[in-house]
């Protein structure tokens, strides 16, 4: 299977062109290593590509939409096969900046996703794809006056997430919830999926279908630890457990017996109803899928139009980096990437044609350093070598 299209083909012919300081504009401590760069972003990269192959742990970009609008910092409107030409020149140069454990995101709406899909499946392959994650978009009411419509708001946009390699593994993914009265609870050791290694005999059950939830191991220490759990309450504590209490004394317990991971004290009983469970601690994450539409797609920073979310690129950087990771943006509009790649301690390159790059990510960026008193920029325009 191959997508195709008019120019696919077309030998790209790149003029040599490297990158030059503008110390006026460079801004802080230049040893810092990061670089706001100026100029087409396909002749950035290729000047990049000589330093900074392998080097980069991740990348996110939010590309033309292709929406076929004019925009007051940029236009928006190529013929199809040209965009599919301008992304995949970008993507495979991209793709060799990676590192082996580096992972791309690339932010997009309905109008090209699944177009893009395919072509970053051609490029970095289909086994690394990981997610098409959607985040939150306003919708416009004003088709509310009309009896009928052309189509649907789309009300979100995807993220692609690729990996560079296969083995890479992801970080589980949590959210904090704004919550302080979160209580733990018993969550029901049997579940549906048919795996006849986990049907082993729990309080002389052994099911039919399905399976237990956990290893037999960790599920008969599990047991053990729900002895020692009953014999600390009523013995120690004298007191008979019930659901108000506890959440209280599993925290006592652990405190005082200085287990600071609450994987290492599971425990498991059997319930007034004869059914095995476990016991869930008091927790206000929660585990994240694909879905991040407690996410909005637009940023209140500046006033350029489309501007992301920082909290999307605080979740994204604070994810799959560690402080001094290198992330790159090469459609860095209002500076968003690189702000909070700094407000994070992470080494930034971005890159942006428009005079935004001056309007909007200098002085943006130098109102982050001046907050954090501490990093810079070296500022750079692309020009031609001679």
């Amino acid at each position: 299977m191959e997508l195709t299209w008019l120019g696919k083909y077309d030998e790209v012919k790149y003029e040599s062109h490297i990158l030059i300081e503008d110390a006026e504009k460079s801004y802080g401590d230049k040893s810092s290593g990061n670089m706001l760069i100026k100029g087409d972003n396909l002749l950035a990269l290729k000047a990049l590509e000589q330093e900074y192959t392998g080097k980069i742990k991740c990348i996110y970009i939010d590309p033309p939409y292709n929406t076929g609008n004019s925009f007051k910092h940029y236009d928006d409107k190529l013929k199809h096969s040209k965009w599919l030409s301008f992304m995949s020149q970008r993507l495979k140069i991209l793709r060799n900046l990676l590192s082996e454990q580096g992972i791309i995101f690339v932010q997009i709406d309905n109008r090209e996703l699944h177009y893009l899909k395919i072509l970053m499946d051609e490029i970095f392959g289909r086994d690394n794809f990981r997610n098409s994650v959607i985040v939150k978009k306003g919708v416009k009411n004003v088709q509310r006056q009309f009896r009928t419509i052309e189509k649907l708001n789309a009300g979100y946009d995807s993220i692609l997430v690729y990996s560079k390699g296969v083995d890479y593994r992801l970080p589980n993914l949590f959210a904090i919830l704004n919550k302080e009265d979160v209580s733990g609870s018993w969550n029901n050791h049997w579940r549906g999926t048919n795996r006849p290694t986990m049907r082993y005999e729990l309080f002389g059950i052994i099911p039919e279908t399905g399976q237990w939830r956990w290893s037999k191991e960790r599920t008969y220490k599990a047991v053990r630890n729900y002895e020692i759990f009953i014999d600390y309450i009523e013995n120690r504590n004298k007191c008979i457990l019930d659901k108000n209490n506890i959440d209280m004394y599993y925290q006592k317990y652990l405190d005082e017996n200085e287990i600071t991971d609450k994987k290492d004290f599971e425990i498991v009983r059997l319930s007034r109803n004869g059914k095995p469970e476990h016991y869930i601690p008091p927790s206000n994450e929660i585990l994240l899928s694909e879905n991040w539409t407690d996410l909005s797609v637009a940023g209140r920073q500046t006033d350029f139009e489309h501007e992301k979310n920082e909290n999307i690129l605080y979740r994204i950087i604070d994810w799959v980096t560690e402080p001094m990771d290198l992330i790159l943006d090469v459609f860095l509009g209002s500076g968003t990437t690189a702000a909070v790649a700094h407000k994070m301690n992470r080494r930034w390159i971005g890159i942006e044609l428009g005079e935004h790059c001056d309007t909007h990510c200098v002085p943006r960026l130098k109102a982050v350093i001046d907050e954090a008193d501490q990093g810079g920029f070296k500022y750079y325009k692309v020009e031609k070598e001679e």
